[in-house]
């Protein structure tokens, strides 16, 4: 009774042995090749220009960040980041605050700029003019994640 058992056992894992490996090597080949280059496209008004690009700007993350002013307002100041790593903490929030903060609190005249995201718009506060710190909350863990330290924008 065992034995004719074995042999279609024997049969069918030759068979999958064999189909598997195809169907491993034709999803090689049918694959797309990767794109190692990244661009970053972002839409903006035909109004804005840049301002500065600062190359070390954040402490503890490596990001490029983009400032961009509007010629029809000058004092209208915005702020783009691009960052090719996963972002590993929870519910990142991006604020802009005149003083630092002090261990994981976020200062009390902070303002909220929204929930960060790379490849996307920020407006900054008119304050912000005159410099101040921009900082990366992390809502899940309730602790700055980073800090970036600006200069007076023009």
């Amino acid at each position: 009774m065992i034995q004719p058992l074995r042999a279609v056992h024997r049969m069918a894992v030759s068979a999958m042995a064999i189909a598997l490996t195809a169907i491993f090597v034709f999803g090689f080949a049918a694959r797309r090749p990767a794109t190692l280059t990244r661009k970053f496209v972002l839409q903006l008004p035909a109004s804005t220009y840049l301002v500065r690009k600062p190359p070390w700007l954040w402490k503890n993350h490596t990001m490029e960040s983009w400032f961009y002013a509007d010629s029809a307002d000058s004092r209208r100041i915005s702020v783009a980041f691009d960052s090719a790593m996963i972002w590993d903490e929870p519910d990142v929030l991006l604020y802009w605050s005149a003083e630092a903060p002090q261990g994981d609190a976020i200062p009390a005249s902070a303002r909220l700029l929204g929930k960060f995201a790379p490849r996307r718009l920020f407006y900054l506060p008119q304050a912000a003019d005159n410099g101040g710190h921009l900082i990366l909350y992390s809502l899940g863990h309730r602790t700055v994640t980073d800090i970036a330290t600006l200069e007076k924008l023009p």
